[in-house]
């Protein structure tokens, strides 16, 4: 029997043995998988945080561009109860009216993450050619991009476009860009080109939805010109005579037409003439064949809003651009209830056009030049969030 309990304790040594590494390991592994837990748990917390943080930093960067500009903005640093982010605005322009604010938000141990954010400027002008009720060209003239500045495009709504009628004789080359045609019932009658109707391709795009001539943010810039604006008829000499030179600035017209003279061009600290015509009839571009108005500048140098009555577009033609024979002209044009383009001869329109009418016949040619973005609707409005 003495055997017996001696062989039995010593069995049992060897099992308590066994339990007690078991149990240990269940320990280690229990404190290892509640220390992962936790460590897992905090980086999740972290993480989350540190998105927030981020999105703060994103949040005051984004409004100091729409407060001050992109212009030599710092890098923005600033903290919070649950961590510290930094900001920077990438004040390089990528050519088409677009920059990028980027934050990077740091919470708990170090853990980072990175937002940004893609501002945009819309053009006053979002087509360099619009007719809001005809676009048509079936002269010898050409409809084309100077010196082949292909990048300005890619800020633009369409190359040229219409809400009504589209008629040209073809669209002469794929670097153009898009011919929309919009407000599209498929009524074939509406768009033709080169005898054949419209369909979506890589260079025309058939749209249902309209193009608005005239919105609100164009009314408010018009309306931010027309503040503290000049009286043109009110400067000395000019009376009803062509208009030969103006300054810099900011004029307004009202119940007269605006006839700008042969050599017209703009003078004195380098601004943009900006002229609002109301009420209004004919708008001359020039007084005579082979004219030459604002030749030697840029076509944003000289910038016409002929507002429509009630700044409305019309359901008819209201007032009429001329162009003389053999002249041109460099301007950025906005007259929603204008017919312009039916013009004699061979002349030459540099830069922008948005009218109710453009029929273009003859030798008349359009030319958009690479600044017509420059004018745009107040603010940056923000365009592409995404984290890095």
């Amino acid at each position: 029997m003495a055997h017996a309990e001696i062989y039995s304790e010593r069995g049992s040594l060897p099992l308590a043995l066994l339990a007690t590494i078991v149990i240990a390991g269940l320990a280690v592994v229990v404190t290892a998988t509640m220390v992962t837990g936790q460590r897992q748990a905090r980086f999740d917390v972290d993480y989350e945080q540190a998105l927030h943080v981020a999105e703060i930093g994103l949040e005051r960067g984004v409004h100091r561009v729409q407060t001050e500009g992109p212009v030599a903005i710092p890098p923005i640093q600033g903290s919070v109860e649950s961590g510290s982010y930094e900001v920077e605005i990438d004040d390089t322009e990528k050519g088409d009216g677009r920059l990028t604010v980027r934050s990077t938000g740091l919470a708990g141990d170090g853990v980072e993450r990175t937002v940004s954010r893609e501002l945009r400027t819309e053009p006053f002008f979002d087509f360099a050619f619009f007719g809001e009720d005809i676009f048509s060209s079936h002269g010898e003239g050409e409809i084309s991009l100077e010196d082949g500045e292909t990048g300005l495009l890619e800020a633009l709504d369409g190359l040229a476009g219409s809400n009504g009628e589209i008629d040209i004789g073809g669209w002469p080359s794929q670097e153009l860009g898009r011919l929309v045609i919009a407000d599209y019932d498929g009524d074939a009658d509406r768009c033709s080109i080169d005898g054949d109707d419209c369909e979506n391709g890589e260079y025309v795009e058939v749209r249902t939805d309209r193009v608005q001539a005239v919105t609100e943010g164009r009314l408010n810039e018009v309306a931010t010109i027309e503040h503290g604006a000049e009286e043109l008829e009110d400067l000395e000499g000019l009376d009803e005579s062509p208009v030969p030179s103006l300054d810099g600035g900011d004029y307004k017209v009202e119940g007269r037409d605006l006839h700008l003279d042969d050599g017209f061009h703009v003078t004195g600290t380098g601004d943009a003439v900006r002229i609002v015509v109301r009420d209004w009839e004919e708008i001359h571009l020039g007084s005579g064949p082979g004219s030459q108005v604002n030749f030697h500048g840029s076509s944003s140098d000289l910038q016409i809003y002929a507002m429509p009555p009630h700044d409305e577009v019309p359901d008819s033609p209201h007032g009429e651009v001329e162009l003389p024979n053999q002249s041109t002209a460099r301007a950025l044009l906005y007259a929603p209830g204008a017919q312009c383009g039916d013009w004699n001869g061979q002349p030459t329109f540099y830069g922008s056009m948005m009218c109710f009418e453009i029929d273009l016949g003859g030798g008349a040619s359009l030319i958009a030049t690479e600044d017509i973005t420059e004018p745009t609707l107040d603010g940056w409005q923000r365009d592409v969030w995404r984290e890095e």
